[in-house]
């Protein structure tokens, strides 16, 4: 049975225990706030996250791995597997899946391959664990890439926001629209169609 590396990156928000069961390394975004940076997931775990989100006055951002990030991970993997699929973050939304293929290039010699679901979130987290089980069911990498594309083309991801407060600081909508919904207690239902955040 070939031996296949899953690698994902912190957006996936799939739990620590799910993450360690079925052996899957995760490359952290980093997260900013203000003068701050914290590896996500790693640094700042998502109730300090939302905690900090509530008190501080700094709006935070989000990079993508460099793809430096993902060689080092890569490299730990490269001879002690046979196969690497890396399964990431919409490029729709992040550069985070354009890095993993950059790094990919810095190994010719190794068979690594990338796939954007074109989804965010838990949405992701599900296709990687539909990948990690076909892993352990012992699928072919060729196998399991193409159910992560078809679970990534089937899904269908709505959300909503708490409060639009938190899409008016993002620069998603203004400050009037924002003070107006809250008012009439407006909850927004959005979607993630073809790799981005739609109304």
């Amino acid at each position: 049975m070939p031996r296949i590396a899953l690698v994902t990156d912190s957006t996936c928000d799939l739990p620590v225990e799910l993450l360690e069961q079925y052996d899957i390394h995760v490359v952290p975004l980093s997260v900013i706030f203000g003068a701050d940076i914290y590896l996500d997931g790693v640094t700042l775990k998502a109730d300090q996250f939302f905690e900090m989100l509530r008190v501080s006055s700094n709006h935070p951002s989000t990079s993508q791995p460099a793809p430096g990030d993902f060689a080092q991970v890569y490299d730990k993997l490269v001879g002690k597997y046979d196969h690497i699929i890396s399964i990431h973050l919409s490029s729709g939304l992040s550069g985070t899946y354009q890095s993993a293929l950059l790094a990919q290039e810095m190994y010719p010699e190794a068979d690594i391959r990338v796939v954007d679901t074109k989804s965010a979130s838990i949405g992701l987290g599900l296709v990687v664990l539909l990948a990690a089980r076909a892993i352990q069911d012992g699928k072919s990498p060729e196998q399991i890439v193409r159910l992560a594309e078809r679970a990534s083309q089937a899904q269908r991801i709505m959300l909503s926001v708490e409060s639009l407060e938190w899409l008016h600081k993002n620069g998603r909508i203004g400050r009037a629209s924002a003070f107006l919904g809250n008012l009439l207690n407006v909850k927004p239902i959005l979607h993630v169609d073809e790799g981005v955040v739609a109304p």
